[in-house]
């Protein structure tokens, strides 16, 4: 049953990024995978409904509250106005404007440096990092890496 709803749930994402790839660049193909992933989802909602009638007496014995069960019905309701919705939604979306840069000068010459520094903790076996983990006593190595970037102009 969670791997049903895990299930449900990566399909929702799904319909939801094909629904806003579609509302910016009203394509077909996005919103034929949109309506197709909710088809995916109409039927994992019909395959849950079945798992629960077939399987009746787990579903008493577990702890899944009635009011969960009851929003499979307002979740459908959701995806059909969300359908419903798309197709009347017509978003114009500018294209990008890049504006040209103009640059004065390049440099004739660049110099990069690199300086790597390492802290110097001693090495201990397994017995020692099992006491400190126990303990809360952390040492930590850290590594710091300098970039340098000059130019002559």
């Amino acid at each position: 049953m969670h791997s049903m709803a895990e299930g449900t749930r990566r399909e929702l994402y799904k319909a939801q990024s094909f629904l806003q790839s579609y509302v910016k660049s009203n394509s077909k193909s996005d919103l034929k995978s949109y309506v197709g992933s909710l088809q995916k989802l109409t039927e994992q909602i019909y395959a849950i409904r079945q798992y629960e009638s077939e399987n009746l007496a787990v579903f008493d014995s577990t702890n899944l509250v009635e009011s969960e069960i009851k929003q499979l019905d307002h979740f459908e309701k959701l995806i059909d106005s969300i359908f419903m919705e798309s197709k009347k939604i017509s978003i114009d979306v500018a294209p990008y404007m890049i504006h040209k840069m103009e640059i004065e000068q390049i440099p004739n010459h660049v110099k990069v440096e690199i300086h790597h520094l390492e802290d110097s903790l001693k090495k201990k076996g397994f017995f020692n990092r099992l006491k400190d983990a126990i303990t809360g006593k952390v040492e930590v190595k850290t590594d710091t890496i300098i970039i340098k970037t000059t130019h002559d102009s």
